[in-house]
């Protein structure tokens, strides 16, 4: 999985021939449906925000029109296009685990240290840390 909002900037587009090259396929998460990055992927989500006041329609990126989905457009930085794609990455991974029949088991296995690895022991499920 890739996010790139523009699909297009030189850490993008310079690592894709060395994914490819490793015969691995790229999910795009990316606003930029007419970007390189898309176009060499094997899916895209869609990750475009709609125009403040506008939820109805989203109009290509263009230049001109980069920030008008982000919480401040007086500053050019990536702000809810970050959170949309981490909300479509958590549901299409949650998604991909129902499907494989993953839970909490393998949830506990990777996840040891921390209080969730504490709370997944006292709950009885073996994690890599022990216990169990």
């Amino acid at each position: 999985m890739l996010l790139s909002y523009s699909g297009g900037s030189s850490e993008v587009t310079e690592l894709m021939p060395h994914i490819a090259a490793r015969g691995a396929s790229v999910i795009a998460f990316c606003g930029n449906p007419d970007s390189n990055l898309v176009k060499t992927s094997v899916a895209w989500v869609d990750c475009r925000m709609p125009a403040v006041g506008d939820h109805t329609s989203v109009s290509p990126l263009t230049a001109s029109k980069r920030t008008e989905g982000e919480a401040w457009a007086e500053v050019p930085a990536p702000s809810s296009t970050t959170t949309l794609s981490l909300a479509m990455g958590d549901a299409m991974i949650f998604a991909l685990a129902r499907e494989l029949g993953k839970g909490k088991k393998d949830f506990a296995l990777n996840h040891p240290n921390g209080a969730l690895g504490k709370a997944m022991r006292e709950e009885g499920y073996p994690t890599a840390a022990g216990g169990g």
